[in-house]
């Protein structure tokens, strides 16, 4: 099932939430697809998703949460795959407890217990090119 996602023109955020929250419930694979990496602004993305649909989780089974970046340019060295990377993102490791980066982080982990990320790189960075690809 696809949706058109948060921040529509047309609806307010209440219709977001119960949108959002009856996917949930159809879907065993919540797929949350933005571009580039995983940043503050995303995670308080989710933050307002988890918000909006905690009512979900009350008696049913919250889905696998898979975390798809377009277009994705940073380094991976280091890390095995890209779930390595979300669970870098999201780690609690040296944030203060009382933070909001620390809330939002811990939140997400919580609600989303069964989670992977996939990267999608850019096919080519030549935007003539790309407009032209097959």
């Amino acid at each position: 099932m696809d949706t058109e996602g948060l921040h529509s023109a047309f609806r307010d955020k209440e219709i977001d939430g119960y949108i959002l929250g009856v996917t949930m419930m159809l879907c065993s694979i919540f797929i949350y697809n933005n571009f580039g990496v995983i940043d503050e602004k995303e995670l308080s993305e989710m933050t307002a998703v988890i918000e909006l649909t905690k009512w979900v989780k009350d008696g049913n089974v919250v889905p696998y949460f898979l975390w798809c970046l377009r277009d994705f340019v940073l380094s991976t060295e280091g890390m095995d795959n890209s779930d390595d990377y979300m669970e870098k993102v999201i780690s609690l490791k040296d944030l203060e407890a009382n933070s909001s980066k620390y809330i939002m982080r811990k939140l997400f982990s919580e609600f989303f217990k069964d989670r992977g990320c996939l990267f999608f790189v850019r096919p080519l960075n030549d935007e003539k090119k790309i407009r032209t690809i097959e």
